[in-house]
């Protein structure tokens, strides 16, 4: 690529998120004439690169896909259900996940405790953020292009099945998009980069809530 773009500075500008502190240690090598204190590190397994990576061969952090099927649009106010092929998330991608738990607290008369009554759990509330940079991704396409991509399926009126390492770890199988937000960048070209914001909740399958 012939550009380079702060994507550290960017996240703190735009969304108010810093990269962490990344620090490296280095064993040395070993050698038994040296004396004083060693340690011994156990490697269990092998660490496995992540297939996954960016045009500059970088692995990419948080690879999400809404994954390709049918889907329920709304055109000219009739619902179509028309295919989709299944989209990767720009590489920058990062999502924050929370979730409630629903519940009545009952303050007792004279005494200084509560009952609390838990009825079950909210959906999972995602955030989405990242940024999209023109030819920084599988097809090298340009910002607008991956933008259109990105609104086809936020134009969606049904739950999107999702894949992730996250979302199978929370267990997380389809979300509804809410909103989608695009911040200002201020000084850089939106030829070549835009944030991105997107509020996902999560979504149980009617076949699982009729068991």
């Amino acid at each position: 690529m012939e550009f380079q773009i702060p994507i550290n500075t960017l996240f703190t500008q735009v969304f108010g998120l810093a990269a962490p502190l990344l620090r490296k240690y280095t064993p040395p090598a070993d050698d038994s004439s040296l004396t004083g204190l060693k340690y011994n590190i156990n490697i269990t397994k092998e660490v496995e690169e992540e297939e996954l990576k960016t045009n500059l061969g970088t692995p990419v952090q948080f690879p999400m896909w809404f994954k390709e099927g049918s889907y329920n649009v709304i055109n000219a106010g009739e619902i179509e259900r028309l295919p989709f092929e299944e989209l990767l998330m720009p590489y920058t991608s990062v999502a924050t996940f929370s979730r409630a738990k629903r519940e009545t607290e009952t303050y007792m008369s004279g005494h200084k405790g509560s009952v609390i009554e838990q009825y079950g759990f909210e959906a999972w509330q995602i955030k989405i953020q990242g940024l999209i940079i023109k030819g920084n991704d599988k097809k090298g396409q340009s910002v607008a292009d991956q933008i259109k991509e990105l609104q086809k399926y936020e134009e969606i009126s049904d739950s999107i099945e999702v894949r992730g390492k996250v979302f199978e770890w929370l267990k997380i199988n389809h979300v509804y998009i809410k909103n989608i937000n695009y911040p200002a960048a201020r000084n850089f070209n939106l030829d070549v980069v835009i944030p991105f914001e997107m509020n996902l909740r999560s979504v149980e399958p009617i076949e699982l809530i009729l068991l």
